[in-house]
């Protein structure tokens, strides 16, 4: 396919392209739209964690969604309606486009990087060759990258994957089945973000204060429909995992690695993945990124109980990475039926040490706010 993008046309591209070094690919995303595409947020404050902080986006959510689903627990520390949350705290709309058209999906991402517009992608980490090189295989295909330039055969990307290199350099196929792929649980779907920002948006003391007072509200007393997250919800996760040996009595099958492996293990597994120290979402299942905006905010706004509340959560990140730290270090002891149950009783009991801290740290920030 022939395109009008000379080499050295691309290199200035990139070269103009301001990137932010994160472990967290939704906001590295949006910070670098806001950085590239937009004066409205100081530059200063365009990092991953005040992007977290302004999409509300520190929560517990605990899912069972049963024995023959995939995966059978969810577990995770993010809110994942982050779009309309940034949205309603900053004016800045953002649109969420799909189609199943393959041609179409290409020539809209085109006509974006021809009019100069960086575009943010959802794309499965299974299809990306380049994360096999550096971490492995990755089953998860809500992954969002921001695609800044393209040639003949390749598209330019920026991934929070790329710790040496600022862009990586993806083949259009590749690219093409990462945006489209079917493998797993959560699907791209040729998912692309368009923004649409506004002449001004509120003050950055209103922005920090109404994206607090969101993320309280919601993790403290959550809507009916979403039972299953927030400080109660980690409580019950830590109740029933007192049960777990016995329940997950299955085994699942892997397809990355195109094996069974008992159910108990796959999903301590998982959770170990989620809560990793320094690789998604900063660690400490984001506890860390939160109490980095919280710092940054305390500053903003002159608060000593919300830096209080930061201090807060970098130790319940640090009880998090406990965890973590905890099933790592079984995974290689023989996990006969007594000891999975001694293991599980002592990730509960953090859990619920977990609970304390931060109900106490959002009690603050309630105050506060």
């Amino acid at each position: 396919m022939k395109t009008n993008h000379s080499q050295s046309s691309i290199m200035e591209v990139l070269g103009n392209y301001k990137t932010i070094k994160s472990s967290h690919c939704i906001t590295k995303s949006l910070a670098e739209i806001m950085l590239n595409c937009s004066k409205l947020i100081p530059e200063k404050l365009c990092n991953d964690a005040m992007m977290f902080g302004l999409d509300s986006g520190l929560d517990f959510v605990y899912r069972v969604l049963g024995k023959d689903k995939y995966p059978p627990v969810f577990i995770g520390g993010r809110f994942c309606n982050w779009i309309d949350n940034f949205a309603d705290t900053t004016s800045i709309r953002i649109n969420k486009k799909s189609t199943n058209n393959n041609a179409h999906a290409w020539q809209s991402l085109k006509n974006s990087l021809d009019s100069g517009i960086p575009v943010m992608l959802e794309v499965d980490k299974y299809c990306l060759q380049y994360w096999k090189q550096k971490v492995g295989y990755e089953d998860y295909g809500g992954h969002l990258v921001v695609a800044v330039s393209y040639d003949e055969n390749y598209v330019y990307i920026s991934d929070e994957c790329g710790k040496e290199e600022k862009f990586q350099k993806v083949p259009l196929d590749e690219l093409s089945a990462a945006r489209n792929s079917t493998l797993f649980w959560k699907k791209p779907n040729n998912i692309w973000y368009e923004f649409d920002f506004p002449k001004e948006i509120p003050s950055i003391e209103t922005m920090i204060k109404t994206s607090i007072k969101k993320n309280v509200e919601r993790i403290l007393n959550p809507p009916r429909i979403e039972a299953q997250t927030g400080i109660n919800a980690m409580r019950q996760c830590a109740k029933d995992l007192l049960s777990w040996v016995d329940w997950f009595d299955f085994s699942i099958y892997v397809h990355k690695d195109k094996i069974e492996v008992p159910a108990l293990d796959y999903e301590l597994f998982k959770i170990m993945k989620i809560i990793h120290g320094g690789n998604i979402g900063g660690g400490g299942n984001f506890r860390f990124l939160y109490a980095n905006f919280l710092k940054q905010s305390a500053d903003i706004i002159q608060s000593d109980r919300v830096r209080e509340a930061s201090y807060d959560f970098s130790l319940s990140g640090e009880k998090w990475i406990k965890i973590h730290d905890m099933i790592n270090r079984n995974e290689v002891r023989p996990l006969c039926y007594e000891y999975k149950q001694e293991l599980l009783e002592s990730i509960s009991q953090v859990i619920l040490e977990i609970a304390d801290i931060e109900e106490g740290a959002l009690w603050k920030l309630n105050e506060k706010i």
